[in-house]
């Protein structure tokens, strides 16, 4: 509320830099350290772009790269990772 951001944010807000977020608006922070992506048709598998730095997948601990990653998720989760 000081500084005028919101809580849930674009991926572009975080990364202005990183040309990949421009276009991605299925995927949002919640605060600057929680990413979801939540799954957005009836399928159990999703693409996800992790930005730079070191990200984890937030129930099972997993380290992830930066770049481009296409996972299976369980349909009843919302996948958030932490860094």
């Amino acid at each position: 509320a000081e500084e005028g951001i919101p809580p849930f944010r674009p991926l572009v807000l975080e990364y202005p830099e990183d040309a990949e977020t421009y276009d991605i608006d299925d995927q949002f922070f919640i605060g600057d350290r929680l990413m979801a992506a939540p799954l957005t048709a009836e399928s159990d598998r999703r693409r996800v772009y992790i930005p730079d730095g070191q990200w984890r997948d937030y129930r099972t601990g997993e380290r992830y790269s930066p770049g481009w990653l296409e996972k299976e998720f369980d349909l009843m989760e919302i996948p958030l990772f932490i860094r």
